[in-house]
C-alpha cells in the first residue's frame, strides 16, 4: 500500500511554506546520511533509529529509511519484495 497525500499550497503563507521547506531539506538530509551508513556498512537498525537525533520524528525516520533501501534498490536494480 502506497500512502500519499495531495494538498494546494496556493493559499499557504510564507510561515508555512517555509516550514514545508525545512522539513523536506531534513528528510532529504536524513535520507542521503541513511545511504551513506549503508554503504559503509555500518547499522541502521531500529535502536539507531531512536537514537539518531534529528528533528524529525520517529515516523518520518521510519519513512526515510524505507526510502533508502527504494533509492538503493534503483540504483542497483535490485527487486524489493513488499514485507507488508
Amino acid at each position: 500500500m502506497v500512502r500519499s497525500l495531495k494538498f494546494s499550497l496556493q493559499f499557504s503563507n510564507s510561515g508555512k511554506l517555509a516550514q514545508l521547506d525545512a522539513l523536506s531539506k531534513e528528510y532529504k538530509n536524513t535520507v542521503n546520511y541513511f545511504l551513506k551508513r549503508l554503504f559503509q556498512k555500518k547499522d541502521l537498525s531500529e535502536d539507531f533509529l531512536k537514537l539518531y537525533q534529528s528533528p524529525l520524528s520517529y515516523a518520518y525516520k521510519q519513512c526515510a529509511k524505507r526510502r533508502m533501501f527504494a533509492e538503493y534498490a534503483k540504483v542497483d536494480g535490485i527487486k524489493l519484495v513488499p514485507w507488508y
